[in-house]
């Protein structure tokens, strides 16, 4: 007879974990007084402790696009994607590729991707640029001269 997986919720998961991430019983003694594996209780502990970042770094970037703090104009983003949209709304708040790509669940080389193409189609060369275009609409002096 198969055994039957048994689902936890995540406010028990957390619970566990916090109870393993505080460090004054041993994970026998909490998988005992949760009635769990000495694994489980070590993975929700691991779990807990790879996903911390992301949740202090969302703090940061809670907004979502229709609240973006910086008035986008329609001709900025006429020919973005809305992923692009989105990439580029959280690049001109100065993350790292790398914690968009935390914040997105999509790699770093994903959104490198993404800003090289939004670059592309803004005719902008540096992301200090793009930023630059986003927040002021300004032209490199090399565009405006040519």
């Amino acid at each position: 007879m198969a055994r039957e997986r048994r689902k936890f919720s995540p406010q028990f998961k957390a619970e566990v974990a916090l109870a393993a991430l505080k460090g004054d019983k041993t994970l026998p003694k909490i998988a005992s007084m949760y009635d769990l594996t000495t694994a489980q209780v070590s993975r929700l502990r691991q779990l807990a402790v790879q996903r911390m970042p992301k949740l202090f770094l969302e703090e940061r970037t809670t907004r979502k696009a229709s609240s973006f703090e910086y008035p986008m104009e329609d001709r900025v983003c006429a020919d973005l994607t809305p992923r692009e949209q989105e990439v580029l709304e959280i690049v001109v708040r100065g993350l790292t590729q790398r914690e968009v790509g935390e914040l997105l669940g999509i790699s770093s080389r994903t959104v490198e991707v993404h800003k090289r193409r939004i670059m592309a189609k803004l005719r902008v060369n540096s992301v200090a640029e793009l930023i630059r275009f986003v927040l002021k609409g300004d032209r490199p002096k090399r565009e405006l001269e040519g």
